[in-house]
């Protein structure tokens, strides 16, 4: 959002037409957002395949990755912990 407003103003200068810099701020924020959306989608859907698998049975000897840097990475580290006490509960049974 920042960054459509400063495009705007700095575009605003650049052009002086209204009209192109709503336009161009328009494109700018909705490459904003595209990238913002994918950088939490990627890591969403990560987890919810892996939780499906748990859920079905399937459970993995390997931990759920994300990127470096994913702003979901502390989410996915809770999960490990949870899957890693959930395994230990299952085999002192």
């Amino acid at each position: 959002m920042f960054v459509s407003m400063t495009a705007a103003l700095l575009i605003q200068a650049w052009l002086g037409d209204w009209v192109w810099t709503v336009a161009l701020t328009l494109v700018v924020g909705a490459f904003a957002s595209l990238w913002v959306s994918r950088l939490i989608a990627g890591p969403f859907y990560r987890i919810e395949r892996e939780l499906q698998n748990i859920l079905s049975g399937a459970v993995s000897e390997h931990p759920i990755h994300v990127r470096p840097g994913d702003p979901l990475g502390h989410l996915t580290e809770l999960i490990n912990q949870l899957v890693e006490r959930s395994k230990k509960e299952l085999s002192n049974r």
